[in-house]
């Protein structure tokens, strides 16, 4: 389960800087932020529920 969480933890970083490297100006851009930001923001809840279930 340790592991797993750390990869969920790798992959939330990586979403969350993706997001930040996108172009808002843009309004294609800027849904896609907001897509991917918001899957950053669920994964870390579902981190934060497994880390608090252990």
């Amino acid at each position: 389960m340790k592991d797993q969480l750390k990869r969920l933890k790798e992959i939330e970083v990586k979403a969350k800087t993706i997001a930040n490297s996108i172009d808002v100006n843009c309004a294609d851009s800027q849904k896609q932020y907001e897509e991917l930001a918001q899957l950053a923001n669920e994964l870390g809840g579902v981190i934060n529920a497994s880390e608090a279930s252990n």
